[in-house]
């Protein structure tokens, strides 16, 4: 540990050769001590070992900028705070509407989301030896984007998931999720429902379209809801749609016999369609899952 003025006084050679060693001392060991050199420089390196820091001189000479943190015991090294990086300091989740507040110190936010999963189509039972499949509903759509112009605020909007209405009713749309106007996904459309009837040729029900990003840095699609498909002349071969899956996945499995249709896993995943055969039931499509927010702070 070695400090230095760096100015090397008109005297003596052996005290020349003294004060160069020193100057040559106090550069190889970065000026470290456990206080600042008395006299600075712009741009000048201190190893601070008592907060165990390496620093540099600002340009005006008039202040220490922190560059790195030491761990000498485990002979590793890190950025300081605002150092040569962004520090990711928390994640905030939001699965329900509500309000942003940036957390003291946070500087620019990384922002992932997804709008909801569309329903399952719904059936209507028409009794003995007749079948209906409803489609799979649209997973949500994603969007992911870094904000550096936070404001005190911002609204976060949850999109929920679709419902599933029984009968040959189409599935409920899922809704958009949003964060201010920084970052928008749409949700996915609900699946198709159907009538049953008297199996004779392989019938097909449509699935929802998924949902997309529409605003952000980087915006994703969702998979459409899978088509039902009621097959041949039998009136046991049913498999509803599969719902789609989000970016986080989450679509669900298509039924193969007389229910309602499976909800959505993951947030903004699809509902699966109902399925019925020969019976008078009427079965509802599988709600979507809800969409979300990810919020990553960093300073």
């Amino acid at each position: 540990m070695s400090q230095h003025d760096y100015v090397i006084e008109n005297q003596t050679f052996p005290a020349t050769r003294t004060d160069l060693n020193n100057a040559f001392g106090a550069i190889v060991s970065q000026n470290s001590g456990a206080t600042a050199p008395s006299t600075t420089y712009a741009y000048q390196l201190w190893y601070d070992t008592t907060a165990n820091k390496l620093k540099q001189r600002n340009a005006d000479n008039d202040a220490w900028i922190d560059l790195f943190d030491v761990d000498q015991s485990a002979d590793t090294a890190s950025p300081s705070a605002g150092a040569g990086g962004d520090t990711l300091t928390g994640i905030q989740t939001f699965t329900a509407s509500g309000t942003y507040t940036p957390t003291a110190g946070t500087t620019k936010v990384l922002v992932q989301l997804v709008g909801g999963g569309g329903a399952g189509g719904g059936v209507d039972g028409q009794g003995s030896t007749t079948v209906a499949v409803g489609g799979g509903g649209g997973g949500g759509g994603c969007a992911i984007t870094l904000v550096s112009s936070l404001g005190a605020t911002e609204v976060v909007t949850i999109g929920a998931g679709g419902t599933g209405v029984a009968g040959a009713n189409s599935g409920g749309d899922g809704g958009t999720t949003s964060f201010g106007s920084h970052a928008v996904a749409t949700g996915g459309d609900g699946g198709g429902g159907s009538t049953a009837a008297a199996p004779s040729n392989t019938r097909m029900t449509y699935g929802g379209q998924a949902g997309g990003g529409t605003t952000g840095d980087h915006v994703f699609t969702g998979t459409a809801g899978g088509y039902g498909v009621a097959g041949g002349t039998s009136a046991s071969e049913v498999a509803s749609g599969m719902g789609g899956s989000s970016f986080f996945g989450g679509g669900e499995r298509s039924r193969q016999a007389d229910n309602n249709g499976f909800d959505g896993r993951n947030y903004g995943g699809g509902g699966s369609g109902a399925a019925v055969n020969n019976i008078t039931t009427n079965y509802a499509g599988g709600d979507g899952a809800d969409g979300i927010v990810v919020i990553y702070e960093y300073e």
